[in-house]
């Protein structure tokens, strides 16, 4: 009966929404209870979550519940997932734009925010983000560069864009920060639907 409800609640919020900003917690849930990709994942999920699998779920949230010709009444465009080490966004290339200043925007606050400062230095801050990975499951794996940490790619039809997280060695300030970081996302992002 929960799950119905849940289930339920995720096709009425996911359709009246042009965006939506989930950790990974709140995704590999919605998964779980739509039937998405990696649906056991949520039980079974330790540590960081695998890029993969989150891409996976970001791609079927948007297929399944987003605006498309199947699906004109929806108004979901764009999923914003962000976690201790990571965020990604995945959106429409026609109706978002400005997506790699979005997430890196993000990333910044996260850091920022974490730490209690205006400006962070390299002592404050690191990357936990594994040296190989794979963006999406078939995926080839790809190599992190350090240089060029913000990256995008093209997934049917959708735009993806991901970013590392500058995790705060030494966090002071926690609470709150999932709504900075997504609330930062959109205030950088360009957004136009007709």
């Amino acid at each position: 009966m929960v799950l119905s409800i849940l289930f339920f609640t995720l096709l009425q919020v996911a359709s009246e929404v042009s965006s939506i900003g989930l950790n990974e917690q709140e995704l590999t849930f919605a998964s779980y209870v739509g039937g998405g990709p990696h649906a056991s994942y949520y039980n079974e999920r330790e540590g960081q979550p695998e890029i993969h699998k989150i891409s996976d779920m970001v791609l079927w949230l948007l297929k399944t519940y987003g605006y498309s010709k199947k699906n004109p009444t929806s108004r979901l465009t764009r999923v914003h997932f962000h976690s201790l080490t990571y965020h990604i966004i995945g959106s429409l290339p026609d109706v978002w734009f400005n997506s790699e200043s979005a997430v890196a925007a993000g990333t910044r606050i996260a850091g920022r925010q974490a730490c209690d400062t205006k400006a962070l230095s390299p002592e404050d801050i690191e990357l936990r983000i594994p040296k190989t990975f794979k963006l999406f499951s078939g995926s080839h794996d790809i190599i992190f560069d350090e240089n060029n940490p913000v990256f995008s790619w093209e997934k049917d039809g959708f735009h993806f864009v991901f970013s590392p997280v500058l995790v705060c060695i030494n966090p002071s300030k926690t609470v709150g920060l999932g709504d900075a970081i997504s609330a930062t996302g959109l205030m950088y992002s360009s957004f136009k639907f007709s």
